[in-house]
């Protein structure tokens, strides 16, 4: 059966037209998308990505071109005759809008897929079209096996990327000058956003869509086609599973441009401005589930540091973490969450108003007048000393080394003497000790984390030093 690129999308009753009118718009975002298609691509890497776009076509204009080869149809049927060992037909072809000699002249986006058709030979004309395009694309998009076409093209060297695990060897033998990234469920390197396997197509759309047309699209159509999305572009299992050994590291992703951004309190406001009231936009690097253990063996089950102990905790840079709110639930009812976002401040007070024992407060972590000496029990960091820090691991900007010390210098004033900083980092703690110990004021104990098979975390437990 055939497929036009209209029907290949499925609308699911009136939710439609409800998501029509719920969705804001933002300034500027690409709305002229293309689609490479070539026969034995996998249609999941196709379908699925778009069918979170044809939702946010109903709130923007967003257009779509299928571009493959010829005008005549494009099957995903197996490439390869011996691949079809039953003689099945469980197949469908899609229709193309436009050929590689004769693109659209204004593809602002462009989404390479993968299946078996990605690791032929004979998709030469992919390739080159690739090639060609690339320079004048806002954004390239691969899926699967479709980072082995983009490194066949070239586009790739140097720039950090992933694949389908199962197809880690044939993929990376394709682009010996990429930066390969492993464990990863998705990448970003500039422009270029590329995804592991086959289903990871709709966690890297999700913070696409999150990032180029703002957090509440993302969280409407994620809840319009109900979909849990893991937000968390390194948490792959799938690496160990097809026993992919680490390469590489999935969170540095960032331009130094970009990585300077997190350190502004004007960055945030804008990224919570365009968020839900009402729903937390990122739980930033680690789920509340996920550091459970960590919490338990800390604070939870740590003598002193119980909920009948009512110790004082300080949270820095909580964003709109649920982190609080979870301790809140467990009893913890003197709990301080500081940020520099007035933005961030003012909604989670309103969002947790009926919650006791919770205080949200705007201060600057390096400068914190209103928290008294002395007087924290425990100090949490989740990832915030990350987001301060950027440029080489080796050699950190100077600035980068005075804004971490004063960062720390305050923690060590406001913890008491029996005090602890919990800091959780995706960063490895041969980079992190050089920063988090400045003048040798701390003790440190370093614990790696994970979740059966997914990225490496570590939790650093930092006391006075005595």
């Amino acid at each position: 059966m055939k497929f036009s690129a209209y029907s290949i999308l499925l609308l699911c009753g009136d939710i439609a037209g409800a998501l029509a009118s719920s969705l804001p718009r933002t300034a500027d975002p690409p709305k002229n998308w293309a689609v490479t298609l070539f026969d034995a691509f996998d249609s999941i890497d196709v379908v699925g990505p778009l069918n979170p776009l044809w939702y946010l076509s109903l709130s923007r204009q967003l257009n779509l071109a299928l571009i493959a080869p010829s005008n005549s149809p494009v099957w995903v049927r197996p490439a390869d005759p011996s691949q079809n060992k039953f003689n099945s037909s469980f197949w469908f072809s899609v229709n193309p809008t436009h050929t590689y000699d004769n693109p659209p002249e204004d593809i602002e986006v462009l989404l390479v897929p993968g299946g078996f058709g990605a690791m032929m030979n004979e998709n030469k004309e992919v390739v080159e079209f690739v090639k060609k395009t690339y320079p004048s694309l806002k954004y390239l998009i691969t899926v699967c096996t479709g980072s082995g076409i983009a490194a066949r093209a070239g586009v790739l060297d140097g720039k950090r990327a992933t694949t389908n695990k199962r197809a880690w060897k044939t993929v990376t033998a394709m682009g010996p000058d990429v930066k390969w990234v492993s464990p990863a469920r998705w990448t970003r390197d500039g422009n270029i956003w590329t995804s592991s396997g086959v289903t990871a197509g709709l966690d890297l759309i999700f913070a696409f869509i999150e990032e180029v047309y703002g957090p509440k699209n993302a969280t409407e159509t994620q809840n319009t086609i109900e979909f849990n999305r893991v937000g968390d572009a390194c948490d792959d299992q799938f690496a160990e599973k097809a026993k992919v050994p680490p390469s590489g590291d999935c969170h540095q992703s960032m331009t130094i441009q970009e990585d300077q951004q997190l350190g502004l309190s004007e960055y945030w406001d804008s990224h919570y401005a365009a968020s839900n009231g009402d729903e937390p936009t990122h739980e930033w690097l680690r789920s509340f589930t996920h550091l459970l253990p960590f919490l338990q063996k800390n604070i939870l089950d740590q003598s002193g540091r119980t909920a009948t102990n009512n110790p004082k905790i300080l949270h820095l840079g909580s964003g709109d973490s649920v982190v609080p709110a979870e301790l809140a639930e467990r009893g913890y009812q003197k709990q301080l969450c500081v940020d520099f976002s007035p933005v961030v401040v003012d909604m989670m007070t309103e969002r947790h108003k009926d919650i006791p024992g919770i205080e949200w407060s705007r201060l600057d972590l390096r400068d914190m007048p209103s928290v008294p000496s002395e007087s924290i029990d425990v100090a949490f960091d989740k990832s915030t000393l990350d987001a301060m820090i950027y440029g080489s691991p080796w050699s950190p900007p100077d600035d980068v080394r005075e804004n971490t010390s004063r960062y720390l210098k305050e923690v060590h004033r406001v913890l008491k003497a029996d005090g602890v900083l919990l800091c959780i980092s995706f960063r490895q703690p041969h980079f992190m000790k050089l920063l988090l110990n400045p003048d040798n004021i701390f003790e440190m104990e370093i614990e790696v984390l994970g979740d059966g098979g997914g990225f490496g975390y570590y939790g650093y437990v930092i006391k006075k030093a005595k």
